[in-house]
């Protein structure tokens, strides 16, 4: 590649991203619903903060970084800020309450025709997330494409992006496996803390095999000593609080 060019987009990315971190007013919109108590993650430089009452937050900020917002009665809404919601410092985000799920569903199951079984693989396609197809189209985007990735800090803040969506995964699952009943009287989690709780665990590498293999016996034996340092966490919090 021309010199010339990589300096190019070497400078442009650098004038791209000088702008430096201010804090930015936001607002979550949702009909009829409880706007309090909402996760918002800026996931480029991992700061996070939570709304109010009204819905309402503030987070530092700067164009293109990716703020997630995080809740267990909403989807998941995944958010960039933009050059005018930096300039205004005022972003609004509209959240979807989660659907539920019926007590009764009848599946026609299609399983056994797939790719493999017309002839058209010979083994399984890998399931790639939303993250990691980002992550893949960015790292192979070209040799131009490469280079602005590159120092726009765009393949690095996907990669956080496909770690926290893993991590993300597995706390979904560690609720679906065991009941909040469990996490509260089992494990002695206050009950305003079992969603962090299962955040913290998800995070652990102890936990990762067995909730791959789904042995509940295997997970419920890694999250007791979890459970252990997850409450010495929070005396050791609300001392220094």
């Amino acid at each position: 590649m021309n010199l010339k060019i990589i300096v190019y987009f070497f400078l442009f990315s650098i004038i791209m991203h000088s702008q430096s971190e201010k804090l930015i007013s936001g607002q979550l919109i949702c009909k009829d619903a409880v706007l309090q108590g909402i996760i918002i993650l800026n996931l480029v430089t991992e700061k996070e903060t939570i709304s109010d009452f009204a819905g309402q937050f503030s987070i530092d900020a700067k164009p293109d970084d990716l703020l997630v917002v995080q809740s267990n009665n909403f989807e998941i809404v995944r958010e960039s800020i933009s050059k005018d919601d930096y300039k205004k410092g005022l972003i609004s985000i509209t959240l979807v309450k989660k659907i539920e799920q019926l007590e009764e569903v009848k599946i026609v199951n299609y399983a056994n025709i797939n790719a493999v079984s017309l002839g058209i693989l010979s083994k399984p396609a890998k399931v790639y997330s939303t993250a990691e197809r980002r992550m893949y189209t960015a790292q192979t985007g070209g040799a131009i494409g490469s280079v602005i990735n590159y120092f726009s800090g765009r393949t690095k803040m996907l990669k956080r992006y496909v770690a926290f969506e893993k991590i993300e995964i597995r706390a979904t699952k560690l609720s679906e496996m065991f009941s909040d009943e469990y996490f509260i009287i089992t494990l002695k989690i206050p009950e305003n803390k079992v969603k962090a709780f299962q955040n913290y665990s998800a995070e652990d590498p102890t936990i990762i095999e067995p909730l791959r293999q789904k042995n509940k016996f295997l997970v419920s034996y890694a999250l007791t000593p979890l459970a252990q340092k997850f409450l010495e966490l929070q005396k050791v919090d609300t001392k220094i609080e």
